[in-house]
């Protein structure tokens, strides 16, 4: 099994637990301050989803991941997943400040805030036809996604076989 086929076991497990328990029960304010942060972050989400069709001139397949059910705990834990060996900027880390977006920018491998999105970064070399949610390599054609879960917008492209994951059904594209 690979790392990520791991990683997508144990997250699968923990929204199966959390689904099984009725979740976790957040202070008021931190969940007023995630709530805010979500918020911001779909309004950015809108923005990113109206312009990279455009500038980019490709297809992109967008939406929001909000509705409890089986396909959204399945991409959040593939989200989840890829993400958990990401590097992540200073200010991300620090857990004195409230919640805020984070941008996953899934072919950097980077979880950032909004101020350091701005650091110009390109991937890696000779990463072109590698899935950037399972690291599958050898992919010749991939899905544009741009989704937002609570407070992260995640933005990469991804094989056949992640896509159909990450994609709740019925999700316009």
């Amino acid at each position: 099994m690979t790392a990520y086929a791991d990683r997508l076991d144990a997250a699968r497990r923990l929204f199966e637990w959390l689904r099984a328990t009725g979740g976790v029960d957040l202070p008021t304010d931190l969940a007023d301050q995630l709530g805010a942060a979500t918020r911001d972050t779909y309004q950015r989400f809108n923005v990113m989803a109206a312009v990279l069709p455009i500038l980019e001139g490709r297809d992109w397949h967008r939406h929001a991941v909000q509705h409890p059910n089986p396909s959204v705990d399945e991409c959040h834990a593939r989200t989840l997943a890829a993400i958990a060996g990401f590097t992540s900027c200073p200010h991300l880390r620090d857990r004195t400040a409230s919640p805020r977006p984070v941008y996953a920018r899934m072919p950097l491998r980077r979880l950032d805030c909004e101020r350091c999105t701005r650091t110009f970064r390109n991937p890696p070399p000779g990463e072109a036809d590698r899935c950037d949610w399972c690291g599958k390599r050898g992919v010749i054609e991939f899905w544009p996604l741009v989704y937002t879960t609570g407070p992260m917008l995640v933005a990469g492209d991804a094989c056949d076989d992640c896509h159909a994951g990450l994609v709740p059904e019925g999700a316009s594209a």
